[in-house]
């Protein structure tokens, strides 16, 4: 996932990290633009800090591809939503201080 000027296309900040090899997947930031999600082909999200890209924790949250990964508008800040190869779309809630903590469905480790 790439961070990209939008003005002249250059290339800001890069992140890494998730797998990406058949899928165009496309990164989401959060409500404060402090942290860049993504889904992986390996069925994980990961997240980092949009500054330094440094990684803030992965996690897997379907059965095959993350194809989209968004913090709906006008919802709630703290909710985050996920949509998979495996047909299922996942809503997850983010603890306040730090989106980098998940709290998983139960039955749902990392």
């Amino acid at each position: 996932v790439c961070l990209i000027e939008r003005g002249a296309g250059d290339v800001l900040q890069t992140y890494t990290g998730h797998q990406n090899e058949s899928y165009r997947l496309q990164g989401s930031f959060d409500s404060s633009d402090s942290f860049v999600v993504s889904g992986s082909e390996d069925g994980r999200i990961c997240v980092w800090k949009v500054e330094d890209s440094s990684p803030q924790t992965s996690f897997r949250a379907h059965q095959g591809t993350v194809f989209c990964v968004r913090f709906p508008p006008d919802i709630d800040e703290h909710i985050m939503v996920s949509a998979g190869s495996d047909k299922l779309l996942r809503v997850w809630a983010t603890r306040r201080e730090d989106i980098a903590t998940v709290q998983l469905p139960p039955g749902h480790g990392n």
